[in-house]
Parts: structure tokens; sequence; C-alpha cells
């Protein structure tokens, strides 16, 4: 059963609609940030698969600018061919760059 966490940067004033569209979805926990315009994203999945799935849900939100995974409770000896350790290398470049 995975369990990740991500930071998720919400666009410029969508953080609530963000936080109660994370929030209804099964398997998560949404935290807001005290001192940014930043929520804590905690899911807790059946198998890679599904944690796979509920990842590329949330990047296809409009309102989330973006979608960094923080920390990921994956066996060390995850083949990397499975689908959750690609959308981990995704993780890099799903912010947009700034100056």
């Amino acid at each position: 059963m995975p369990i990740c966490s991500y930071v998720v940067v919400p666009a410029d004033g969508a953080r609530g609609a963000v936080a109660a569209s994370l929030a209804s979805l099964p398997g998560c926990d949404v935290v807001p940030a005290e001192n940014a315009d930043l929520l804590l994203l905690v899911t807790e999945t059946d198998d890679l698969d599904a944690e796979a799935a509920l990842r590329t849900r949330i990047e296809a939100m409009p309102e989330v600018r973006g979608l960094v995974l923080t920390f990921g409770d994956v066996d060390p000896d995850t083949p990397e061919a499975d689908p959750l350790s690609r959308t981990f290398r995704k993780a890099v470049s799903s912010l947009p760059d700034t100056p």
C-alpha cells in the first residue's frame, strides 16, 4: 500500500478550491501551509497503479500549477518499468521554470 506526500502549488487564488477538490478524493488528506500559498497532500492507495492514476488525475486539474513528490513509501526493489516510478521521475519537471 503506497503512502506518498506531495507539495501542491495551486494557481493564484485557487488554494481553497484545490484543497476542497483534493480532500474529496478517496485516500487524500490535505493540509494548507501556514506561511505560503501551498498545500501538503498525503495519499494512501491500494497499489502502485492506483497511486499513478491518482497522481495523473491531480496533475490534470487546471487549478494545480505544480505537484512535487516529497516522500514515497515504495519498495526499493520496485522495477524501473513500474508505472509509479515513471511518475516520480516526471515530478521533477512538473513545476514551470521561474526566473
